[in-house]
């Protein structure tokens, strides 16, 4: 990340090293930019920012040296190493050698896997172990689910050990070299340590979300302005935590860790946390694996992004791979897996073209995606199309009568779509308020489950909970597959949106506002007219409407820094600084674009309403008979 100082900034449209453009850049003010730097050839080039007329002059001052990264940081080629080709979402390597890898399930099955000379190749059977993992020795791997854990030691896994009805939900980490292992959980630490298990409670009031173990007896744990550290025995306070949630941290001694927030990278010195370079800025790091003070490897959510190499970060990509993760082993190697079943060993965001999916003469509606191979399509004259591994299948006709206007998926790949009535002004149009299921492969003859109202929208939260919203502000819920009777919950206005992430949680706007469920009672929340909502937690929501897009964190509304836009029609976020929507400019002409948290905008090919797999870092669009792939 490169900051540019100046004066006049806002007016910037573009940031060019050399002839090659910058694909993002953040206005922090008027005059200060933050810019993605690209990939480039070594050399000296200068660096110019453009506004809508012209370019800044090249001067002495503005010239940028890109430089070779060390022949080190280069990946291998991928080997297929899982017969299932599962989708493999986490690996710990003990040695530069001998790494675990899990597949992404929900149980997670768990295999060795042995790096030859220049080959990769699976050595033992899968092992249902869960999803948390590390390693601390070749012949020594701690993985685990909340409730129970597996060791491997001696060539085998053993367990399952339960964890007597302990919540210890965190991720794992392993003393390199060492036989230590720790899970984090909610109120403390789960330490597996000369052959025996020992719960450590944390210090009154702390609760971290990340850990990394140097030694047996230094580990590193960080919470959002919470930090802590584990000396063998115990966890003591440390203060100069950084304020913004931690996404991941890496220590390779007590006085090197590197830690990432959602757009800055902190180091810890022994004594302080501190970013190791002011003028260094990052996005969307969901993931930090060092091997050296100057080698750490940093992913995004779709894989690995970049090194820092202890005062600037230079890029590496994966090329061809699928949405991955990868691990470093402390002074040697760095191995990354990937959702295709392959494996990568590291010595050291695209958008498809649209594809027509439907030749019906009317339109899609909207989409649902719950996998990157797993989306479901509606249209206007009552079609359903299933997106899988790669392929759209052909239309099916799942209401005959009305237009369908919402869909919504679970993770059981189980769907939930809504239909209303295809023309309001006909005479004697039929009824809309009817609901159709898809589950097994096959979806079921609509159900009316509304009358004398428009359904506009249905949010699904598992297999046996949805909520579907109509234009009388009314809400009606499936439980189990019965669905209530509907419960008026705006009486001054429609409801067009509503989006649930757990039975506890659901937010639903319309012309009049936003209104909250909290597992009893509606609750209204005032704000401008809403069109749609995304929400990733009870905490953070985004929502496009009258006011372009704004933001509900923890309770309050927000608009948008810097959107200028009327009306934003759709929105859907992979991440808190990265959603994706349709808007509607100020002259009333539409076009695509992406928010990434400081109300910059980049184009995509078209692409009206969107999908996104926050955890896959997957988006999928729909426009009127084409559909487009993005991966963040």
């Amino acid at each position: 990340m490169l900051v540019v100082k100046g004066s006049g900034l806002d007016a910037v449209r573009s940031v060019a090293f050399g002839v090659t453009v910058s694909r993002r850049m953040t206005h922090v003010n008027d005059s200060i930019l933050r810019v993605t730097v690209p990939a480039h050839p070594a050399g000296s080039v200068h660096v110019r920012v453009r506004t809508g007329t012209a370019d800044s002059s090249s001067t002495a001052r503005d010239v940028y040296r890109f430089t070779k990264p060390p022949a080190d940081l280069q990946w291998s080629k991928a080997s297929r190493i899982d017969p299932d080709r599962g989708a493999l979402a986490a690996v710990a390597c003990g040695s530069a050698t001998s790494c675990i890898t899990v597949e992404r399930s929900i149980s997670g099955r768990a295999r060795l896997i042995h790096f030859g000379d220049g080959s990769v190749a699976a050595v033992s059977p899968a092992k249902t172990v869960g999803r948390a993992l590390a390693c601390g020795r070749p012949d020594y791997c701690l993985a685990g689910s909340p409730s129970a854990a597996w060791l491997w030691t001696g060539g085998s896994w053993h367990g399952p050990r339960s964890l007597g009805g302990a919540n210890y939900d965190g991720p794992a980490s392993c003393a390199p070299g060492t036989a230590m292992c720790m899970f984090l959980g909610r109120s403390g630490a789960l330490v597996h340590i000369g052959g025996t298990w020992h719960a450590v409670a944390y210090p009154r009031g702390a609760h971290y979300s990340s850990v990394s173990c140097a030694t047996a007896t230094f580990c590193e744990a960080l919470g959002a302005g919470m930090a802590g550290r584990f000396d063998g025995t115990g966890w003591h306070n440390e203060s100069g935590a950084p304020q913004n949630d931690v996404e991941s941290v890496s220590c390779t001694a007590r006085t090197f860790c590197l830690a990432s927030t959602y757009d800055q990278l902190v180091a810890y010195d022994g004594t302080a946390w501190q970013p190791p370079n002011d003028e260094l800025w990052v996005e969307n790091v969901a993931a930090v694996s060092c091997r050296s003070t100057t080698s750490c490897l940093l992913s995004e959510f779709g894989g690995p992004s970049g090194v820092f190499d202890g005062t600037s970060v230079h890029a590496t990509v994966i090329p061809g791979a699928g949405n991955s993760i990868a691990a470093c082993v402390p002074g040697s190697v760095c191995v990354a897996v990937d959702d295709l079943g392959q494996a990568y060993r590291f010595n050291g965001q695209t958008w498809t073209r649209p594809e027509t999916v439907t030749a019906a003469a009317g339109y899609l509606t909207d989409v649902s995606c719950t996998k990157p191979h797993f989306c479901v399509a509606v249209d206007a004259h009552g079609l359903a199309l299933r997106y899988s591994s790669g392929t759209w299948l052909k239309p099916t006709r799942i209401d005959a009568r009305n237009r369908l206007v919402a869909v919504s998926c679970t993770p059981e790949h189980v769907c939930v779509a809504v239909d209303a009535v295809r023309d309001h002004a006909s005479s004697g149009a039929p009824s809309g308020g009817r609901a159709v299921r898809y589950a097994d492969g096959h979806w079921s003859k609509p159900v009316e489950i509304d009358s004398g109202h428009t359904l506009t929208d249905v949010s699904c939260i598992s297999a046996t909970y949805c909520v579907a919203v109509d234009d009388g502000g009314r809400a009606i819920t499936m439980r189990g597959s019965r669905w209530s009777a509907p419960k008026q919950v705006m009486h001054d206005g429609d409801l067009q949106t509503i989006d649930c992430t757990s039975p506890r949680f659901c937010l639903a706007g319309g012309f009049r506002g936003a209104a909250r469920w909290d597992g009893t009672s509606w609750h209204r929340e005032r704000t401008t007219y809403l069109s749609d909502i995304d929400c990733l937690s009870p905490s953070f929501c985004a929502a496009g409407g009258s006011s372009g897009i704004t933001f509900r964190h923890n309770g309050v509304w927000s608009r948008g820094e810097g959107t200028d836009y009327y009306d934003s029609a759709y929105i859907s976020c992979l991440n808190r600084r990265q959603c994706f929507g349709y808007v509607l400019g100020g002259d009333g002409d539409p076009f695509d674009s992406v928010w990434d948290g400081d109300a910059e905008r980049y184009r995509f090919d078209q692409g009206d309403d969107p999908s996104c797999v926050p955890t896959a870092g997957f988006c999928m669009t729909v426009n009127w008979d084409s559909a487009s792939i993005g991966r963040a």
